[in-house]
């Protein structure tokens, strides 16, 4: 009787945790309105790729809330001068007292679901797994913890950029 109830247990808790997975790819797929069709690509692309399919499923699963910044002639000035302060090292004072008051709540935010490409997203998802699976490292990472670090194709928000062939 004991086991029939932890049998019970356990596959109500994989019932719901898939069908939680599923709702949640279900609403960042309408999240992202006319770009869905992009992320169902991804989808479409990965279907017989196992984990691949399941790596596509958490970027897409976490993709709402993401975003970056619209180009616009502040955001532009700011990197500018970013760069000067990164390769000058200092950060001079007539700078300092026009830009200290800038603020991106100004700014638009563009969401990656809303953006971004199809393509972007497979050639991160393939040069991830590439990563994983040449680095000395990757067995002693799970999937669940490659996801987590490797795999995101962003830290914060940074503009959507090819950055990983380069690192």
């Amino acid at each position: 009787m004991r086991t029939n109830i932890y049998l019970i247990v356990i596959l109500s808790t994989i019932c719901f945790s898939s069908c939680c997975q599923e709702k949640d790819l279900k609403y960042s797929l309408n999240a992202a309105g006319k770009n869905r069709i992009e992320l169902e690509k991804v989808l479409e692309h990965y279907k017989d790729s196992g984990p691949k399919y399941d790596a596509a499923c958490f970027l897409i699963k976490n993709m709402p809330g993401y975003y970056s910044y619209a180009k616009s002639s502040g955001l532009d000035s700011l990197r500018k001068i970013q760069s000067v302060i990164f390769h000058k090292k200092h950060f001079p004072r007539d700078l300092q007292d026009r830009w200290s008051k800038f603020s991106y709540k100004s700014t638009p935010k563009v969401y990656d679901c809303h953006a971004i490409k199809a393509e972007y997203l497979i050639e991160n998802i393939d040069l991830a797994f590439a990563a994983w699976q040449k680095r000395p490292w990757r067995h002693s990472l799970s999937f669940d913890e490659f996801c987590e670090w490797i795999l995101p194709y962003r830290i914060g928000d940074e503009p959507l950029e090819n950055w990983r062939k380069v690192f």
